[in-house]
């Protein structure tokens, strides 16, 4: 579990710490306030590396863009005020005292292939485990073009992160599993909460489908709406086990303010 993040130069925030994290923490703010960039740089600390950078950039929608001017500096967002000229740390400090430090700093080269010039844009990444355990990987993008080059094997803290829009790829899978571990009441329960008349959950076809009480047919659960699909992967993702830390942004969006108590 963490005790606090120390973030410089990242997105919004040049230099904070925030202390305090419990096992559930509700983050509130204005609009543009850092909500979803605080975890963002949870998601970056908790050490995954490139495929960070790539989820993230995934996340905005800014991945696999063509950047045909090379001043256009694609990584330049990650930084606080676009100074590229300083590195991002982001350090968590956990309940036990241990600590992950994460060090992305950019820089901008060209290169000469077939005679002609290519620009390229890279991200070095250093991740620092309690002072002692280092790894260091890349995350380039070429004009055109997207490569990358990982230098050891990533390391993170089993995070996974629900953007507004991303989904969990892995529900059948899952489902399986929570089914034969005595799990799956959990998930009716939860799907009462917001329709109480659920008294059944199905996959079948790759497909999960609900069963409305007095009634003998089942339903796709993408018929349900926002809230009860983005409910199911939460859900999942927690009795799956398979994560330490969940990070949810706009939790909120979707479900009404009745069913949010």
């Amino acid at each position: 579990m963490y005790k606090s993040i120390h973030i410089q130069n990242f997105r919004c925030f040049e230099d904070t710490k925030i202390e305090g994290f419990e096992q559930i923490n509700l983050i509130g703010g204005q609009n543009n306030a850092g909500k979803t960039a605080l975890l963002e740089a949870l998601y970056l600390g908790g050490g995954a590396g490139r495929t960070a950078i790539e989820r993230l950039l995934q996340f905005r929608n800014q991945y696999n863009v063509t950047y045909e001017n090379p001043e256009s500096k694609p990584f330049k967002d990650f930084f606080y005020e676009q100074n590229q000229n300083q590195a991002i740390n982001v350090t968590i400090e956990k309940k036990d005292l241990s600590t992950i430090n994460v060090e992305v700093k950019a820089n901008e080269y060209s290169e000469i292939e077939d005679n002609k010039i290519i620009n390229i844009a890279e991200l070095n990444i250093v991740l620092n485990i309690n002072n002692e355990y280092k790894k260091e990987s890349q995350y380039k993008t070429l004009l055109k073009n997207v490569r990358y080059i990982t230098l050891s094997e990533e390391f993170h803290d089993k995070i996974i992160y629900f953007a507004t829009t991303s989904l969990y790829t892995e529900l059948g899978v899952v489902y399986e599993q929570i089914v034969k571990e005595g799990k799956k009441n959990y998930l009716l329960s939860a799907f009462q909460t917001i329709e109480k008349n659920i008294v059944e959950v199905e996959f079948i076809n790759n497909r999960l489908l609900l069963k409305r009480e007095n009634e003998n047919f089942l339903i796709p659960l993408n018929l349900f709406g926002d809230a009860m699909n983005k409910l199911c992967q939460w859900v999942l993702s927690i009795l799956s086990g398979n994560f330490k830390i969940i990070l949810i942004d706009e939790i909120e969006n979707g479900i009404h303010h009745s069913n949010q108590a």
